[in-house]
């Protein structure tokens, strides 16, 4: 990539793996000679069974052993700060040996991502990254060169959702063959550590809802997640909406208002879920407002209201009448509740109050 000599990202640690390879060896060879060391058995044993249950007679049978091979501690704790070597020159975490005491709960959130911030997987990124642009910049290069006028297509998947668009390479490339490749913003994290590192960087309003997730690390489809959550939370909201209605209709009934149209539509709604209908659908017709009643052919809207009082024929409208018209569902109280009247002490009494009935 950058036009020099061959050389990999592990060659600073290869002496150590070769270090570590020599004392793995030599762990073997002493282990090896432990158990194929030779006895040792006092002077009065003559002769030696070999095998299982064997019986060796002796005076001192404490004396009977293998030769003890002496293996200096100082070979094992060299082996270990070689492995640690290893670890930290290759990038190795420790969150995958189970070492990492981070915990979110308790605020270290921050700790507990870092073991699970893979290094190596994010430098092999960065790499690839370089390379792709390089490769892109070639592409473009060519195609504006040999198909300059040659119409194309392109297909593909941004955040999870398909697009299709069509460019004509003189047109559209026109001499700008640079371009960016990056892989998001939870490239090295597993997905759980991912998901709690975008809920932390939300939280402080750091990024929005969208991009978070746009940036996480499996296929969701932006535009079509949003729409449904939108949706969920207004069904919801709905559904509160009903049962409130539903909880209020005691005291609909006990200042008098009739709730047979709430508890009607309320049976539609409840029929048509059991059918698989949409819960929207069913509100809006089951709490829809009734159609008015339309006006005669040739008579204008307003033609049928009296002229008001003080004018040329004015006339008053009966009272439960409206304006533009009768009512037919208006209930005209009795003449005797608009009189005055006589109270006990002979006092008039001057009130005067409207009363609805309803017709059985």
């Amino acid at each position: 990539i950058d036009d020099e000599t061959q050389r990999g990202q592990f060659d600073d640690i290869m002496w150590v793996q070769v270090a570590r390879g020599r004392i793995a060896s030599l762990q073997l060879e002493a282990a090896q000679k432990s158990v194929a060391a030779p006895i040792a058995l006092p002077s009065d044993v003559t002769t030696m069974e070999i095998g299982p249950d064997a019986v060796i007679r002796s005076s001192m049978p404490e004396k009977i052993r293998r030769v003890g091979l002496e293996v200096p501690t100082g070979v094992f704790q060299e082996g270990a700060e070689l492995d640690h070597e290893l670890m930290v020159g290759s990038r190795y975490p420790q969150g995958r040996l189970g070492q990492q005491s981070g915990s979110i709960v308790t605020g270290k959130g921050v700790q507990a991502l870092m073991g699970g911030f893979d290094t190596q997987v994010k430098t092999a990124q960065a790499i690839l990254a370089e390379a792709l642009r390089k490769v892109m910049f070639i592409c473009f290069k060519m195609d504006e060169t040999i198909w300059p006028n040659h119409r194309k297509e392109v297909r593909g998947i941004n955040a999870g959702a398909p697009y299709e668009i069509t460019y004509t390479p003189k047109k559209d490339i026109n001499g700008d063959y640079y371009c960016d490749v990056t892989y998001g913003l939870m490239a090295g994290l597993d997905p759980n550590r991912a998901l709690v590192f975008g809920l932390q960087a939300r939280g402080d309003g750091l990024i929005s809802r969208n991009f978070l997730r746009a940036q996480m690390p499996w296929d969701l489809n932006v535009t079509m997640e949003e729409e449904q959550v939108e949706v969920e939370k207004l069904r919801d909201a709905i559904i509160g909406m009903l049962g409130g209605i539903a909880g209020a209709l005691p005291q609909m009934v006990l200042q008098g208002q009739d709730p047979t149209k709430i508890l009607a539509g309320m049976g539609k709604v409840i029929k048509g879920r059991q059918k698989g209908r949409q819960l929207e659908e069913l509100v809006e017709e089951a709490f829809s407002p009734e159609p008015q009643p339309q006006a005669p052919p040739g008579v204008e809207q307003g033609a049928g209201q009296a002229p008001m009082m003080g004018g040329p024929g004015a006339q008053s409208a009966p009272p439960g009448a409206s304006p533009s018209g009768p009512n037919p569902n208006a209930q005209i109280p009795p003449m005797e509740t608009l009189l005055a009247g006589m109270n006990g002490s002979g006092s008039p009494s001057l009130a005067a109050s409207v009363q609805r009935r309803q017709k059985v």
